[in-house]
This record gives C-alpha cells, structure tokens and sequence, in this order.
C-alpha cells in the first residue's frame, strides 16, 4: 500500500477513558478493545496504520479512502464499538466506573495531511509508552507491517520491536489475538 493523502483521509485519535481511569492495565479490556479496532477498521474499510492503548487513554492512527469519512465519524465508529463490546463482555464494569460510559466526551482529531506529519504520528505512538516510562505489560502497541518502513528509527529501549498485524483482511485480528510480542497476560 502506498502512502496517498490526495485520495486518502488519514487521522490521528487521542482519547482518554472516562475520569483518566486505567482501565487499560486489565489485561481483558485491553484484548477486548484491540479486537474491536480491528473489527471495525476491517468493517468500515479502513486503513489502521496503528495505536497504542496506554493505561487511561489510546491513540489510533487510521485512514480511509471514502471521502465522506469525517474524523467525527471515524471517532465514534471505533470508539463506540469499543465500549459497547467492552460493557458487553466485562459485566459490572460500568458499576466499577460510576459511569455509563467508558470514554471521556473530550477526544482530540488530527487530519493528517502530510508525509511529515504521518511520520511524526508514527513515532510519537512507538515513543509514548518510553516517554511515561511503562513496562511492556502496561500497554498494547500496534504498528501495521505495512507501514512500518515509515518509521525512521525505533529506540534502542523499545522492548523487541516486532510489529503485527495486517490490513484489508481478517488475519490482522487473529494475528493480534494470538501475539504475546508487547503484551504479557
């Protein structure tokens, strides 16, 4: 795949859980969320080129070729299909949070609309967790093989830099499901 922004819509989503929770660091909300990524960027046909689920927020890099998908609309899609599977799967969660919803309503959307911006997303996604200083078992990193020859360097601290994934098919979900590579349970 090659990079486009004349025919591709590219965003950057940052969105912290409801009350900076660190809902993250269970190790089944973070499987639930991730499977849900996936899921709905392989059912609206979009391109995850990756995201990292820290301990109380995510950020997702993604990007589609319709032209009628707003990053608004990117937003809910992943996000609301997240929660929805998150609360489904994890009874009494929305008790353990005193709230219906999983999500704070602030969420910050870039339009990427350059190879340097593209370039600066990918990175600050593989730094952010070094940056806050966690362990590999306090987060989830994905970085599709297809973009990965994007990223110029990864940190010689960045705990075995093997990406996973895929784009365009079913084999991403199950690759992610069954790889123990940035996350121990």
């Amino acid at each position: 795949m090659k990079l486009n922004f004349e025919n591709q819509n590219w965003y950057f989503i940052s969105s912290p859980t409801k009350k900076r929770k660190m809902v993250f660091l269970n190790p089944e909300i973070r499987r639930i969320c991730k499977k849900s990524f996936f899921k709905t960027a392989e059912d609206m046909n979009y391109l995850l080129a990756g995201f990292i689920l820290m301990p109380e927020h995510v950020h997702i890099f993604s990007g589609t070729s319709d032209s009628g998908v707003t990053k608004e609309k990117m937003t809910k899609n992943y996000k609301g299909a997240a929660s929805r599977r998150i609360f489904q799967e994890i009874s009494g969660l929305k008790n353990d949070l005193k709230s219906k919803c999983f999500w704070t309503p602030k969420t910050d959307k870039q339009a990427i609309d350059n190879y340097y911006f593209f370039l600066r997303v990918m990175e600050y996604i593989v730094f952010n967790p070094i940056k806050k200083k966690l362990n590999p078992e306090q987060y989830f990193l994905f970085i599709n093989p297809v973009f990965e020859k994007y990223l110029i360097s990864i940190p010689q601290e960045f705990p075995s830099p093997q990406f996973i994934g895929g784009i365009g098919n079913s084999s991403h979900c199950a690759d992610a499901e069954n790889s123990n590579r940035h996350e121990n349970n």
